[in-house]
């Protein structure tokens, strides 16, 4: 699976190293002093869950040089979601899927639209991670699972897709299917802390 993380910090970081390590071609979109860690010495993950790693990434800050991925994960901080969701265009092909793992209620919204994207999909992120250092991300607390769904309620042939996936490379992440909230939509977000837990209507059976 072809997979671009948009924002490659703490929680883009540690999702999109463990689905490299696992044999998925992953390109990192990252900027600075981050980008040039990652191009020189690679992507190094801390984790409590997944244990102590280096690999050699992809990384770039120019997403037309990547071109249609199968699935995005967009990780920028809410306050980036707009310019970001302006720079993704060119990754998005006919049958790409995005997942915004952002803090907020309403940002697959706000990047289908500025992107010319189909706002389909939502899910939340259960994980406690930073940039320790360029190039270097911690992952300290929380389970490290993503709740995922369709947002009209329950799960489809692609979401299925996402969980096999992880199930065949054994990632060590957790694509959990997420069914819909009361109003029919479901929320975004990342975990604040290691406490959080997914809410009564995401059933955490399967991984």
């Amino acid at each position: 699976m072809r997979i671009a993380i948009m924002g490659s910090g703490g929680t883009g970081g540690y999702f999109g190293g463990l689905l490299a390590r696992a044999g998925e071609e992953v390109t990192f979109i990252a900027r600075g002093a981050h980008l040039e860690a990652l191009r020189l010495r690679g992507l190094r993950v801390k984790s409590r869950l997944a244990g102590n790693f280096t690999l050699p990434v992809r990384a770039t800050d120019t997403p037309s040089e990547v071109g249609p991925v199968d699935l995005i994960l967009f990780c920028v901080k809410t306050y980036d979601t707009d310019t970001a969701a302006h720079t993704i265009r060119p990754l998005i092909g006919a049958d790409t899927m995005l997942l915004s793992l952002q803090n907020g209620v309403d940002n697959a919204e706000r990047i289908a639209k500025i992107a010319g994207h189909e706002a389909e999909l939502g899910a939340v992120a259960y994980v406690v991670s930073a940039m320790e250092a360029p190039g270097v991300i911690a992952q300290t607390a929380g389970p490290g699972r993503i709740v995922l769904g369709e947002l009209a309620g329950g799960m489809s042939v692609r979401t299925e897709r996402l969980q096999a996936c992880c199930r065949e490379r054994r990632s060590q992440q957790k694509f959990i299917p997420m069914s819909g909230s009361p109003s029919g939509r479901s929320t975004s977000s990342s975990a604040p802390s290691a406490a959080s837990q997914p809410s009564p209507e995401c059933p955490s059976g399967l991984s």
